[in-house]
């Protein structure tokens, strides 16, 4: 069986994560953008390759690819490579749409996989280019569809306003990988490399630099609480349009840390008290994930997945989007309360230990692809 996947992914992404497990059963193709340096053609193992095409149109703000012979090279592929089922990944993209036409061209059954959400920051009209491409490529896309994937119960919603029969819709988490996750020897080491004094409070946000991450409203409330508390340090890492923005404001606020991307997030984990993802839209949040994975407590939103993962247990308080009062007021509990921050931690760890183990997920992918017919 050699599933074939269309996707930009990248080396910690929750795509490669996945087909890395799965490859220990079937050959796994992806297609994916060259983009950023990367190689046309990569063996990431014996049963993983990966395909990559330079886009027509590439827009790295949002970021976004356009491959306008994108079916033709995915026809290519699937009869080079023998493939017996096309997955489509991230419905909100175009390569998905091209997916599900190569495969109905080829007669090769299409499973969908949506990944996050539609929702936008409704800046520079996106909003109403989410709402025509769901109601149009979105649309078609999951009509085409043999089988649709979801994240978690709450991203069932989608696809039923979309059009979609509740028995076209299973349920496959993302999983993590718990190794990456067990800690550093030693992370005074690291704070002193940060220069943060090893009594501060941590509070980390590891994401894609964009608007919709809420990146612009953690800055907000990251420098009236750095007004308020000495003893603490605003930790950011990652990359996107709103790198020079953070830049600027990591030279003027003090205990405020722009690190761009990094390749040591378990490590970041590990010194990090309180972990703040203030987003728009999410999916399953593989950050969020591996945050609670650390054993760390988490600030964020009411979005996507959120509610289904049982952050924080029982004393979750999930906020709403672009609400800065409770996101400082989340934020300076756990703050203030030390016990609290421990005991929610290990809540945390526990909840995705027993439900996002990377090997169970995997397995239960698999499962579903097999119901699908091959004749």
């Amino acid at each position: 069986m050699a599933p074939f996947f269309n996707e930009k992914p990248n080396r910690k992404s929750s795509l490669i994560l996945l087909v890395n497990e799965l490859s220990k059963y079937a050959n796994i193709i992806i297609i994916s953008s060259k983009v950023e340096g990367t190689k046309s053609k990569e063996t990431i193992n014996p049963n993983l390759r990966i395909y990559r095409f330079k886009p027509t149109i590439y827009l790295p703000k949002l970021p976004y690819t356009l491959d306008f012979i994108l079916i033709k090279r995915i026809l290519k592929i699937c009869k080079k490579e023998k493939c017996d089922i096309i997955i489509g990944y991230s419905l909100q993209f175009l390569s998905c749409f091209s997916a599900v036409i190569a495969a109905k061209l080829s007669r090769i059954p299409f499973i969908c996989r949506i990944v996050g959400a539609s929702n936008t920051t409704n800046k520079n009209g996106i909003e109403i280019l989410s709402k025509i491409y769901d109601k149009s490529f979105a649309r078609i896309t999951l009509k085409l569809s043999d089988k649709i994937f979801v994240q978690t119960k709450s991203l069932i919603s989608r696809p039923i306003e979309l059009g979609a029969p509740i028995s076209k819709i299973s349920i496959v988490e993302d999983g993590i990988d718990f190794s990456r996750f067990s800690g550093i020897e030693d992370e005074d080491s690291l704070r002193k490399k940060l220069k943060i004094d090893k009594s501060n409070i941590i509070i980390t946000f590891i994401s894609r630099i964009f608007e919709l991450k809420g990146i612009e409203d953690l800055i907000v409330v990251a420098k009236q609480i750095l007004k308020e508390h000495q003893n603490v340090n605003f930790l950011i890492a990652g990359r996107g349009s709103l790198e020079k923005k953070l830049e600027h404001e990591a030279r003027i606020t003090k205990n405020l840390l722009y690190l761009g991307y990094r390749k040591d997030v378990p490590n970041l984990l590990a010194i990090s008290d309180i972990y703040v993802l203030p987003s728009y839209s999410e999916g399953l949040s593989p950050a969020i994930l591996e945050a609670m994975a650390s054993g760390l407590p988490v600030v964020t939103t009411n979005v996507g997945s959120n509610p289904d993962i049982n952050i924080n247990g029982n004393h979750g308080n999930l906020i709403n989007p672009g609400d800065q009062i409770n996101l400082k007021k989340n934020i300076i509990n756990f703050i203030q309360d030390e016990t609290l921050r421990k005991k929610i931690g290990t809540i945390n760890k526990k909840n995705i230990q027993m439900n996002f183990d990377l090997k169970k997920t995997a397995l239960k992918f698999l499962g579903e692809i097999k119901k699908l017919s091959f004749a």
